[in-house]
């Protein structure tokens, strides 16, 4: 947990705003990298609402409106980024063998392949950061990243 400043030195907005600048800079450039990665993997619908739906898939497949409140979105736009898979042959959706009126969503043999390519992506992208940075200073700011979120999740 961050510390509160204590009174008469909290930050003021004007010094909070470059740490923000800072923090989107990285994450699209970190974003960015991310996708010509999974591009040049083969992912070419790979956008990262694409890649994390098609990550969030269990193998013997789910529904749409679950995955929603799995990946905190709308079925609205779970259902977008579908159709888009689904158009690329990386998703299917097939009758639940639970509920025969129900549909699931599960990734095609060619989505597995997409996805486990997409994942050697990723680790590869991950490798020239840690090579970049250092293994001990890739540690803290993973550390410290996820403590941020954690902070600005509360």
């Amino acid at each position: 947990m961050i510390a509160t400043p204590g009174p008469g030195s909290a930050p003021r907005a004007d010094d909070f705003v470059p740490l923000v600048r800072t923090l989107l800079r990285a994450f699209r450039a970190a974003e960015h990298a991310a996708v010509q990665a999974l591009r040049e993997a083969g992912l070419t619908v790979a956008g990262p609402a694409a890649w994390d739906l098609l990550r969030a898939l269990p193998e013997n497949g789910v529904r749409a409106s679950a995955l929603a409140r799995d990946l905190g979105v709308t079925k609205q736009a779970v259902g977008q980024t579908l159709r888009e898979l689904e158009k690329a042959g990386l998703v299917e959706r097939v009758r639940d063998p639970d509920d025969r009126r129900a549909l699931i969503v599960r990734a095609t043999e060619a989505g597995q392949r997409a996805a486990e390519e997409g994942e050697g992506a990723l680790r590869a992208q991950e490798a020239l950061i840690a090579e970049a940075l250092g293994r001990t200073r890739l540690k803290a700011l993973r550390a410290t990243l996820d403590e941020l979120a954690n902070t600005l999740d509360d």
